[in-house]
């Protein structure tokens, strides 16, 4: 019996020392990639996503570095794309400051003239556009531009134009500065970026109105006398689509007369779309404006501006749309003779 307890007792001895070994090497085992999956998420966390875990097994602790090695080329992927959705985010900002500043932050007093104007863009950039140019003390340039889409191909289009605009303005003809204009467009511009265009010219020593129409939406105007509202011709065409447009562009004369209203727009008012998808359309557009410009004369007390007819079409081009998204730049003008 003695010998046999001795023998049970060495055997557990053995046992005992053997489990023990055995569990060493195990948790050995099990520590190692454990120390390796937690280094490398110490290094993720400091941003180095390229570190990789390498546990070469077939069990769960190799799935699990599997898993961690594509979690880190996941999150070195997606903090690239989140760097620049910000860089883009900020470079559009900057644009859209740069397109802000190119349009007028107030409107200009122009002697015999009433002129109100917004633009409301459908993007964060947009492609149209508005300015008054003084070109010497008798005659100012004023226009309407629509350039194809919105973005930023649209905002650099809209201010290279206002730019070629500008420095052409002492040409002293509007003929002469869109001809101008639109040649450089055509050479320097993409073939599919062009951009409409209406621009009048007004005279305040001769009190005349004269304008072009580069393939741009029509100019309704108002007359006072007989209480009508008529489209002016349009024509020519868009700018940057010839080499040459002198023979298509035509300057026309418009006879306004004092209370007569002239009104510049993009084509985001005309086709916009409503709740019953239809368009606004210019039957519309033209009873609104025939509404805002008479109002029997008054307006809460006080005669009728160019505000409170840009007030009351933008209205209601806002009520028609109702909760259908805009998808086109919404832009302005109303010139009313006094």
């Amino acid at each position: 019996i003695a010998k046999t307890m001795r023998s049970i007792g060495l055997l557990l001895l053995i046992g005992i020392g053997c489990g023990v070994l055995i569990a060493i090497a195990i948790g050995m085992r099990l520590a190692k990639p454990i120390r390796l999956l937690t280094g490398g998420a110490k290094e993720i966390a400091k941003g180095h996503f390229d570190h990789r875990v390498h546990i070469h097994s077939k069990d769960e602790l190799g799935l699990l570095s599997h898993a961690f090695n594509q979690m880190a080329r996941d999150l070195k992927k997606s903090t690239k794309a989140l760097v620049y959705k910000e860089r883009v985010a900020k470079e559009l900002e900057i644009a859209k400051e740069i397109q802000e500043s190119i349009i007028p932050d107030t409107v200009p007093e122009i002697a015999g003239l009433d002129i109100a104007a917004s633009v409301d863009p459908a993007a964060e950039i947009g492609g149209d556009c508005y300015d008054f140019i003084q070109v010497d003390d008798d005659n100012t340039m004023i226009y309407v531009g629509d350039v194809t889409g919105h973005g930023v191909p649209a905002g650099l289009l809209v201010s290279v134009t206002n730019a070629l605009i500008y420095a052409f303005r002492n040409l002293n003809d509007i003929l002469d500065v869109l001809v101008n204009t639109n040649t450089i467009l055509q050479a320097k511009s993409q073939p599919n970026m062009f951009i409409t265009l209406a621009m009048l010219n007004w005279n305040t020593k001769k009190q005349a109105m004269e304008y072009i129409s580069a393939g741009h939406e029509k100019i309704l105007h108002y007359s006072a006398k007989t209480s009508q509202v008529t489209e002016l011709d349009s024509g020519g065409i868009a700018l940057g689509m010839v080499p040459d447009c002198s023979k298509l562009l035509k300057k026309v004369k418009i006879d306004l007369k004092e209370g007569d209203v002239c009104i510049l727009y993009s084509d985001g008012i005309p086709e916009a779309w409503g709740a019953k998808k239809q368009q606004y359309g210019m039957g519309r557009l033209r009873r609104v404006l025939l509404d805002a410009a008479t109002g029997h004369g008054k307006k809460d007390g006080h005669t009728i501006t160019a505000e409170h007819i840009r007030e009351d079409i933008i209205k209601d081009v806002t009520k028609f749309m109702g909760k259908v998204p805009q998808a086109d730049d919404i832009t302005l003008m109303v010139v009313k003779k006094v």
